[in-house]
């Protein structure tokens, strides 16, 4: 019920069912995320760590889960991409991607720019992201200048004192 997830094993199917039970006894002590498996919790708990693990034999990549490694082997080495775009034919190595892809079509622009006065939204979170960096590009700049400003203001104020003291 409201949810639209295919299994072809049904056992696969009852796990993902108990997603979505209102009681999730399993809880992050960090985020305070809760999960209806003991098994889920563990996996998420590693997403707090720092510690990458699971190494890829094809270049430097490390990873916290194996799954994780197995989809980067699967769509940067082996060119997996199994997620397809009805309306361009493009193809997709994640869901995720796919699913972001697709609001070009429709024009959807979900992600709006982090500045409060920038009335700004994109289609795609990167998109976002580097519009964001600009305006922190401009932001650096402008205290980098405020900050010379400052400093020659002090260092006139300085030169002003010495000279008033000789």
């Amino acid at each position: 019920p409201g949810c639209s997830k295919k299994y072809s094993v049904e056992v696969r199917l009852r796990l993902h069912m108990k997603t979505h039970m209102t009681n999730k006894p399993f809880k992050c002590e960090i985020c305070e995320k809760s999960f209806v498996m003991r098994g889920d919790l563990k996996t998420h708990q590693k997403f707090h760590s720092e510690e990458r693990p699971f190494k890829c034999n094809l270049c430097d990549k490390a990873y916290k889960t194996n799954e994780h490694l197995k989809e980067h082997v699967n769509i940067t080495h082996y060119g997996i991409k199994k997620f397809h775009c009805d309306v361009c034919q493009k193809n997709f190595g994640k869901s995720s991607a796919l699913k972001a892809h697709l609001k070009t079509h429709t024009g959807e622009k979900t992600f709006k720019c982090e500045i409060p006065s920038c009335d700004k939204f994109f289609s795609e979170k990167g998109n976002m992201l580097m519009h964001y960096r600009r305006h922190l590009k401009k932001l650096d700049k402008q205290q980098e200048k405020e900050e010379q400003k400052q400093c020659m203001t002090e260092s006139t104020e300085k030169n002003t004192q010495d000279e008033a003291t000789n």
